[in-house]
């Protein structure tokens, strides 16, 4: 569904209906610049693949009556919503702008090269955003059916747009363009990857436009623009380029350097080879230099060298499986079936999470006990009534504890050395368990690896300087709402500076910064992490401090100033 935002007060009130087919309304002026490119040539036979509202077949219609061409016998589209494509081709085939025949109502995925399709010059548009948790599995296998048939091997954690722009580069003629809005995702996402080696495989020149500004303000989804050419030619260019906002991008056909003086053209070869990542673009050429001879240092570790990294435990029904202590009273659950246990990230507020700090959070319900029933002898009198409760409740039915053999008995329950706050607006952080509770999902949980000898309330520490800030912000991704969050590989990937430093030391590091950030003063903990181990541990100047905590900044102010 192509059209990305709009204003119309029709497309306004059915968000709902659009989300549900992944329908994300473009802009007018983006529109008209992907058309204005794509059309750029020879080209004049053009498809949208999910066309919506109709804005690229306007703009392309435009396009093609200002060259002096008659638009109806070279525009075709296709859109699965029933009353989208009534109401589009009406519009458009009374405005005589596209041939009705030309605008096919059908799942993109049953169409067809030659029976339903002709080969065309040119493709624009933006297909649908559906995640790979709310497509149904039938939809999931036909993309993927589609995306193997172009000798691409998407894996099943691939979002609806995967599969379907691989589909769509299947109807180019040689030599035609692809001009499509995408998620970032094409850029950082492991999922990706075999889309970004198809792009250099089958296209001469392709470029990736980012912004630091957000695209589209309304949507909470990052989006890049891609400008793919000469399809069936040798690759020759394979860029990413970073630019302020849309209003720096020239509107010259694509012939332009693509926004210069404000572009930063970077080659997407090393994304490619996975030995680069693509925030590392939109830092300054000093401060990639130098995270990255920091990050060979000897002095400087991944977390995965010194943590085993992995998610809490899945109960499958959250408010169920976690009690409070006025639910264990009504019921009369016996403690031997209960772990103390922290809910939820935004408790952890300092370096180490404690028992008054878990006292402190049964208040809002961020801790509680978790129900863990080890083995049927232990139901009986009141736990017996509350697993009947659940049962009512059609809690044994939910997928997780239908997959059990016991149901109710929740798997993978540890207390940890630490956790790992790895979604957050500010900057995730580790903090030790001095509590020793248990944890869920909503947070990640470490354990110290006996032979790197480290302890969890100094890495707690250490980790919050500059160099470990910057290092989140290059592997982790934006979210919605400008959250970062980081997978577990990704957290193991980061970096810490580990110099030679007294216990004691580390000791009263740890004590202050975490007093700091119980106050809120982040910024004066980072400059006492900061001067303790990157000043005086790893002998790292002023300047160098200040080259990582502004990248750090940087990468920051771009996701939540989204």
């Amino acid at each position: 569904m192509s059209p990305l935002i709009s204003t119309d007060n029709r497309q306004l009130a059915d968000a709902e209906r659009a989300k549900e087919f992944g329908a994300y309304y473009t802009d007018r002026a983006v529109a008209d610049f992907l058309v204005d490119w794509i059309l750029a040539g020879t080209s004049k036979t053009l498809l949208d693949p999910s066309f919506g509202s109709g804005v690229f077949l306007r703009a392309g219609a435009q396009k093609l009556k200002n060259l002096g061409v008659d638009p109806v016998d070279y525009l075709y589209g296709v859109e699965i919503d029933k009353r989208m494509h009534r109401e589009t081709a009406r519009e458009l085939s009374s405005e005589t702008l596209v041939d009705c025949n030309k605008l096919i109502r059908a799942d993109f995925f049953d169409v067809k090269l030659d029976r339903d399709l002709p080969c065309l010059d040119a493709i624009v548009g933006n297909p649908p955003f559906i995640r790979y948790q709310r497509l149904s599995s039938s939809k999931r296998t036909k993309g993927l059916k589609q995306a193997h048939k172009s000798a691409v091997a998407l894996n099943e954690l691939s979002s609806y747009w995967a599969p379907f722009l691989v589909h769509s580069i299947s109807f180019l003629k040689p030599s035609g363009r692809l001009g499509m809005v995408l998620p970032i995702e094409l850029l950082f996402a492991s999922y990706a990857r075999p889309i970004l080696s198809h792009l250099e495989n089958v296209f001469g020149k392709v470029r990736m436009v980012a912004f630091k500004k957000r695209l589209f303000p309304h949507l909470e989804q990052d989006v890049i623009l891609l400008l793919a050419e000469d399809f069936g030619g040798s690759c020759k260019q394979f860029l990413v380029t970073d630019l302020d906002d849309f209003s720096h991008l020239e509107r010259d056909g694509g012939a332009s350097e693509l926004g210069n003086p404000y572009s930063k053209k970077k080659s997407a070869k090393l994304i490619l080879t996975k030995t680069e990542r693509i925030q590392e673009h939109f830092i300054s050429a000093s401060a990639r230099n130098l995270y990255r001879e920091l990050r060979e240092n000897d002095l400087v570790s991944r977390i995965g060298d010194l943590m085993d990294v992995r998610i809490g435990y899945v109960t499958g029904a959250n408010d169920f499986f976690h009690v409070s202590e006025e639910e264990i009273e009504y019921w009369d659950i016996p403690g031997e079936v209960l772990k103390r246990s922290v809910r939820r990230g935004r408790s952890l507020s300092g370096l180490q999470y404690t028992n008054k700090d878990w006292k402190q959070g049964l208040k809002t319900f961020e801790s509680g006990y978790l129900l863990h029933i080890e083995s049927e002898s232990q139901i009986r009198g009141g736990l017996r009534k509350y697993l009947n409760y659940g049962k009512r409740l059609g809690v044994a039915e939910t997928y997780k504890c239908t997959n059990r053999l016991l149901w109710f008995s929740v798997p993978s329950v540890c207390v940890p050395d630490g956790f790992f706050a790895y979604m957050s607006g500010r900057a995730p952080h580790i903090v030790a368990n001095k509590a020793k509770v248990v944890a869920p999902n909503s947070l990640y949980i470490l354990h110290a690896l006996p032979q790197a000898g480290c302890n969890i309330k100094h890495v707690a520490a250490l980790w919050q300087t500059s160099l470990s800030a910057l290092s989140a912000e290059l592997e982790g991704r934006t979210l919605g709402g400008g959250m970062l969050k980081l997978e577990p590989s990704e957290v193991r990937r980061a970096v810490i500076a580990l110099p030679a430093i007294s216990q004691a030391k580390l000791d009263e590091l740890s004590s202050e910064v975490d007093a700091l950030l119980r106050q809120k003063r982040f910024s004066e903990a980072r400059s006492l992490a900061d001067k303790t181990v990157l000043e005086r541990g790893l002998g790292l100047s002023k300047k160098e401090i200040l080259t990582l905590s502004r990248a750090a900044e940087e990468l920051r102010s771009r996701r939540t100033s989204k």
